[in-house]
This record gives structure tokens, sequence and C-alpha cells, in this order.
């Protein structure tokens, strides 16, 4: 039997990858890489530690100590052991990174 990933497979929804491509025009591809890769890294190698908000969908918080760089929440659903489902990725504005229960 072979050796399953440690890493699952991220599958974007159109939503995601809408707004996604939105957040590269406004911000460039190059100032977002580093937040998204992290929160992509986190996501395919551990789903389960991230927070629930509701049922099945789950959220990953990247934050930005730049800031000319975007915060950013991807929302999130594990589909079966080897799949996640990228179910919509947003900026977090400073106010929310400041009081998150507002």
């Amino acid at each position: 039997m072979a050796d399953r990933s440690p890493f699952r497979t991220l599958i974007e929804t159109p939503e995601y990858t809408g707004q996604l491509t939105y957040l590269a025009v406004k911000y460039s591809p190059e100032l977002i890489e580093g937040t998204l890769m992290g929160l992509q890294w986190g996501i395919a190698t551990n789903p389960e530690g991230y927070e629930r908000v509701t049922g099945n969908i789950s959220e990953a918080k990247g934050r930005s100590f730049n800031t000319g760089i975007p915060s950013l929440r991807i929302f999130f659903q594990i589909k079966d052991a080897d799949n996640v489902l990228l179910l919509w990725v947003e900026e977090i504005s400073s106010i929310e990174e400041m009081w998150p229960e507002s």
C-alpha cells in the first residue's frame, strides 16, 4: 500500500477563483502571494486545525504586519480524506483584526 501524501489537494470553487482574481488585480499577485501561500499550506497540511464557522465550513486567517499587504481569510470545506474545497477568499479589514467578535 502506498503512503498517503501529507498534503490534501486544494480544489478552488468558481467563487474562490473569482475573488482571488479580484484581489490579484487590486493588489498584484506578488503582493498577496506570501499570505496566500501560507494559508494554503496550512489548509493542505492540517485543515482540521482551523476554527469551524458552521457545521462543515472552516476559516483560515492570515495576518499581515505590513499596511500595504492585505490580511486574508479563506473559508473552506473538507471534502474527504484527500481533498479540500476552497470556497471563499476575502480581505480582512484592520477593524476586524482588532475586534474579531464585531
